[in-house]
């Protein structure tokens, strides 16, 4: 009898070693708030070890665990942070995915309040749907949604990475978009339309088409470039329009699409891009272009 009751003494009293911030807030260790939760125990500070590499406004006021900086995503992104009560009670967060054309790819507005009335942040979690995008970086912008918590909450906006894993495969088809490449080019061909097919994964829809187009207008990848394909094509040109009628395919693009483009070489060239992307399918014997809904005898 005496020696079960030692053994037990010994056994109730032993201390479990406290290695992270979870073993020590589970253990009813004072939890520190801030932007990044610490717990204190016996002169020792854990930092709340899921939280990675965390981003931090210059006040402290918004923390954002994920994504991580660089990070290549996948849809839906997952965007998980912590912010001051304030911006929860006042308005709440805008969240904002772009690609590096500034185009938007998806966005949130989380309206939230923190679950304990007193704590200093409160978390959030959101998952957005990304609209496909051909452009290998783009970045989040994470800011408060209230005019007064803008003036004391600094916006964070974080660089991060598209891959072919970004996008369910399920959603993809393969397709062909037209490139120059000066290096598979003849040097007496003195033609300048001459462009090389380059296989494409795009979202699969009803009007693959256009998808291609909007693929071509991105123009080529990094891996594409440093293979020696080019394209014709200006920055920021916008499709605003793709119409079939009578084996015609009509495209309209915005003024970006002919600035600066007056030698007959740079005209051929812009040409037969657009023409092979979309001449490949079928129904489609013929293309026009247009600018701003205008048509020009140059293309």
């Amino acid at each position: 009898m005496g020696l079960s009751w030692a053994l037990y003494q010994d056994n109730s009293s032993a201390v479990v070693p406290v290695t992270t911030f979870s073993e020590c807030a589970s253990a009813g260790f004072p939890v520190l708030d801030g932007p990044v939760r610490k717990c204190a125990i016996d002169g020792r500070v854990f930092i709340e070890d899921s939280l990675g590499d965390v981003i931090i406004d210059k006040n402290g006021s918004l923390v954002i665990m994920k994504p991580q900086s660089e990070q290549v995503v996948t849809s839906p992104l997952v965007i998980q942070g912590r912010a001051v009560k304030s911006v929860f009670t006042s308005g709440g967060l805008g969240l904002e995915v772009y690609d590096n054309d500034d185009v938007l790819l998806g966005r949130d507005l989380l309206d939230l309040v923190p679950e304990a009335a007193d704590v200093t942040y409160g978390q959030f979690t959101a998952a957005i749907e990304l609209e496909r995008t051909d452009q290998p970086r783009g970045y989040v912008i994470v800011k408060p949604t209230s005019e007064a918590d803008n003036n004391s909450v600094e916006p964070i906006i974080i660089p991060i990475a598209f891959s072919a894993d970004t996008w369910p495969a399920s959603d993809l088809v393969e397709t062909t978009i037209f490139f120059h490449n000066q290096s598979l080019t003849p040097a007496d061909s003195g033609d300048c339309g001459i462009v090389f097919p380059v296989f494409r994964s795009v979202a699969a829809s009803d009007d693959l088409s256009l998808e291609s187009l909007s693929a071509l207008v991105n123009g080529p990848t990094d891996e594409e470039r440093a293979a020696g394909y080019t394209t014709s094509f200006n920055s920021r040109v916008v499709i605003q329009d793709l119409q079939i009628a009578d084996r015609v395919a009509y495209v309209d693009f915005n003024d970006q699409f002919s600035r600066d483009v007056s030698d007959e070489c740079r005209v051929q060239a812009l040409t037969e891009q657009v023409k092979q992307t979309v001449l490949q399918f079928p129904g489609i014997d013929d293309v026009k272009i247009s600018v701003n809904g205008q048509f020009d005898d140059i293309f």
